[in-house]
């Protein structure tokens, strides 16, 4: 079973699913196979499925696993497993009741056959639901609970607890104690120089400020956590930042002989109206020069999209090169750091195994990677999920049949994930919904939520407003109609798109 959680391990995080479903399959049909290989491809059925946001099937993989696992000599070990993967499932789909159901008979079994890992993780999801409950002094000992296993397992995932204390203390109104917390979580990160939980934990002061209603240290860490953002893309991305420069070289010398060419056919083309002038009469002249106006008004307009259709092109293209390089160096450096202790040491292959999934989960927000793969549908209903786990309840109603072109296709995705982003950031929106159908006038993308709104005339003239001007931006070059309504009910965007485009 070894080799098969290699493969499987190999195919999840080259996004091969598939393939991974398929030899998950070819050892269940194994004759061979005894219940304790069965339970195990059941338990990377889950994993698979789990990958790929499919709960549902997740769950289904694991009560699967846990009848043959009934069928084992190590039945109460396997079965403490399952149900801590479950409390974890729950946990993800926000069905909180059902996850502290599953953790509490964990913790009535005094965390028997876990390692101290997991029930640091599980002790650590306790917290965060006392949390939610705003039961805040348990939350707290709960908290410092599970630094403790974690301290006597991965103790270089402790930020990753100390962030939860620090969002603690800031609904608790307690900014000492946020800055003590965010000062140790910053030494653990440094310590072992993962950079990932410096910004984890500039983000939770960020949300703890912003709970607390200190906007003025808000903006502070808003703008650190950028500058931090762009070290860290700095430090891991040398080549490719070499490479995009030399791009943006040869595209400005482009410009620049383009513009040339343009002044230059401009110049000829003033000197052919002026001789013609003297040759027509007054009347021709001007019916001449108001039908050349227009088509030149309209020659610029389609430049203007043109270029910047390019720009978003490369700018994909870069993202999704910067994806790659992050997920081809870096994986296969962990994994084959993970192959060489696999026997040796089980503990820390599954630490390894959470460090993988947070390269996938960068080199994902770089570049939607699954996207060409699953396509417009699924991609913006794995967007409504996640947006969903960040606290905006989000949901799609989505008909669309694949009619339009895949870099259409990926900025509507774009617009959809930007406007996402801005409600959670901005909107104060309990609720948000994605809405593509096929209209008579083509396909129309609708984003709306229920949050505080903003004046439209003001933001759509303020440089400042980045992710609003993408929008704008992102719909036109793909020769889309934005519209956006917005009051105090909440917001609509709507984007119609001809079916050709």
């Amino acid at each position: 079973m070894i080799q098969l959680e290699k493969e499987v391990f190999n195919y999840n995080n080259k996004f091969e699913y598939t393939n991974s479903l398929q030899a998950i399959n070819k050892q269940l049909a194994n004759p061979k196979s005894t219940n304790e290989d069965k339970y195990f491809c059941f338990l990377y059925k889950s994993y698979t499925f789990k990958r790929i946001f499919n709960y549902n099937a997740a769950l289904e993989n694991l009560d699967l696993a846990e009848q043959f696992a009934q069928k084992t000599n190590k039945e109460d070990k396997y079965k403490a497993i399952l149900i801590s993967e479950k409390a974890y499932c729950y946990f993800d789909i926000q069905k909180y009741k059902t996850a502290d159901s599953f953790m509490s008979l964990l913790r009535a079994n005094n965390y028997r056959h876990l390692d101290n890992g997991n029930i640091a993780r599980l002790i650590m999801q306790e917290g965060y639901l006392r949390f939610k409950e705003k039961k805040y002094t348990l939350s707290e000992k709960l908290y410092n609970n599970a630094i403790n296993y974690m301290a006597n397992s991965t103790p270089h995932d402790m930020p990753m607890i100390l962030g939860k204390k620090i969002e603690l203390y800031g609904s608790m109104k307690q900014e000492k104690l946020m800055k003590e917390t965010y000062k140790l979580s910053l030494k653990f990160a440094d310590s072992f120089n993962i950079f990932k939980y410096v910004l984890y934990t500039n983000e939770c002061m960020l949300h703890a400020y912003e709970n607390v209603g200190d906007y003025k240290q808000y903006i502070i860490y808003s703008k650190k956590l950028d500058l931090l953002r762009d070290e860290y893309a700095q430090k891991e991305n040398d080549k490719i930042v070499s490479i995009m420069d030399k791009k943006y070289e040869t595209v400005k010398k482009e410009k620049q002989i383009q513009k040339q060419n343009a002044e230059l056919a401009q110049y000829k083309f003033q000197i052919f109206i002026l001789i013609l002038s003297i040759l027509v009469l007054g009347l021709g002249i001007i019916v001449y020069y108001n039908y050349s106006k227009r088509k030149q008004q309209k020659n610029e307009v389609l430049l203007q999209l043109n270029f910047s259709r390019k720009i978003l092109q490369n700018t994909e293209e870069q993202k999704k090169q910067m994806a790659l390089n992050i997920h081809d160096s870096i994986n296969h450096e962990l994994l084959t750091v993970k192959n060489a202790i696999s026997k040796d040491n089980p503990k820390l292959v599954k630490d390894l195994e959470k460090v993988i999934d947070e390269v996938r989960l960068l080199s994902r927000e770089l570049y939607p990677s699954m996207f060409e793969t699953l396509g417009l549908k699924t991609s913006l209903e794995i967007l409504c999920d996640k947006t969903t786990k960040a606290g905006l309840f989000t949901t799609c109603d989505i008909d669309y049949t694949s009619t339009l072109k895949t870099e259409s296709e990926l900025q509507i995705y774009r617009i959809a994930q930007e406007a996402l982003n801005n409600t959670l950031k901005h909107a104060k929106a309990d609720a948000a919904k994605i809405i593509v159908s096929t209209t008579p006038f083509g396909i129309e993308l609708i984003i709306k939520d229920n949050g505080t709104g903003f004046h439209v005339a003001t933001k759509t003239k303020d440089s400042s407003s980045f992710g609003l001007q993408s929008i704008i931006q992102r719909a036109k070059a793909i020769g889309g109609k934005i519209q956006i309504d917005s009051n105090a009910k909440g917001t609509i965007i709507s984007v119609i798109l001809p079916l050709a485009t």
